[in-house]
């Protein structure tokens, strides 16, 4: 991946001032005490580690200051949660904005310090994803305690390099599970048949209509507080009972308004509030947490290997490319199997 070109808009360096974008904020270093915290990475075959707050890439000045209000934003909603406050309209969007940013951003500068090992050239910025597929998060509070300091990531694994749709974060006593995918959360609102054409040539496209039968969903565990939004184009008659606004940020996209879930993604009915603290076992919660963020990407990976590429401009291509998302998936597999055996350690349950 060039390194020339801003990490928001993706325009080439050519003398302008330029920043560099942290994927982990500076105000967050400092609320979890990031300083002396690393992360484990694969670089090609080799597991280097490398300090959090060193995690980013080169942006243009103009992008770093519009970044900096969503920042300002982010960490006011950040302060509402922690101190038990009802989170308002705007302060979920700016939540969600705000993961799309740290997912997307991860993303690109991990195809950056891989390139010599991933022939993957981007074909979207941050700004390209900020608001534009549905997307939720899935929050759980637990009590604070001073064991329970700095950040961790989950899910970054070759599959998230392949398709960063979901991630999950620990952080301090706070975990969130961001997920981010075409009519995700549509398709549970309405019972919708999906098909997917893959194309390297261009964008997918989708065919959607009402299903005849109920289609696969996804569910998750521990029951978290969850927080979604549906963002699709207009003019699809089978979301027409989905209530929208135009999207001011995508002229061409609708938006519904922030809704809450129950773990099977189906609306509650219930209003935003504040985020709860969940009076379970943390150690046992955040295995299912974990759990969560890897059964999200298998859920989606598995979703993208259903494609149809026959009209593709290169079925030989793509025929790889779906070959590659099968292995890495069994990869993935066995993660989940080593954190559902912890999970059964720790309470004796066999989840399902």
């Amino acid at each position: 991946m060039s390194k020339r070109r801003c990490v928001f808009c993706g325009s080439l360096f050519k003398g302008q001032k330029r920043n560099f974008e942290h994927v982990i904020p500076e105000w967050l270093v400092s609320a979890a005490d990031l300083r002396r915290r690393k992360m484990e990475v694969h670089v090609g075959k080799k597991l280097v580690t490398v300090a959090m707050n060193r995690l980013g890439s080169a942006s243009c000045a103009v992008c770093n200051q519009t970044s900096s209000a969503l920042e300002g934003a982010a960490k006011t909603v950040f302060s509402k949660i922690h101190s038990n406050q009802a989170l308002s309209q705007d302060d979920a969007v700016t939540l969600l904005d705000w993961l799309d940013k740290v997912r997307v951003g991860l993303w690109l500068w991990l195809l950056q310090i891989n390139a010599a090992h991933h022939a993957i050239e981007p074909k979207f910025r941050i700004s390209d994803r900020l608001g534009v597929k549905d997307r939720l998060v899935a929050i759980a509070k637990y009590a604070p305690h001073a064991s329970m300091r700095g950040l961790a990531f989950w899910g970054v694994t070759e599959l998230f390099q392949l398709m960063p749709s979901v991630i999950g974060l620990l952080i301090n006593n706070l975990a969130l599970i961001s997920v981010s995918s075409e009519f995700l959360v549509a398709r549970h609102l309405v019972n919708l048949h999906i098909g997917r054409k893959l194309d390297t040539s261009g964008p997918d496209e989708f065919d959607i209509h009402p299903a005849t039968a109920r289609e696969r969903t996804f569910h998750f565990f521990g029951q978290p507080q969850i927080f979604a939004q549906s963002i699709f184009p207009s003019g699809i008659p089978a979301l027409n009972s989905i209530k929208t606004t135009p999207s001011q940020r995508h002229p061409k996209l609708l938006q519904s308004a922030v809704i809450t879930l129950d773990g099977t993604l189906m609306p509650t009915g219930q209003l935003l509030g504040p985020i709860q603290t969940t009076g379970t076992n943390v150690d046992i919660h955040t295995v299912l947490m974990e759990i969560n963020t890897y059964s999200a990407s298998n859920f989606l990976a598995r979703d993208m290997l259903k494609s149809d590429f026959a009209g593709a401009e290169n079925p030989a291509l793509m025929r790889r490319v779906l070959a590659r998302y099968e292995s890495v998936l069994k990869g993935e597999e066995l993660i989940l199997e080593d954190l559902r055996f912890r999970y059964r350690q720790l309470t004796g349950i066999i989840l399902p």
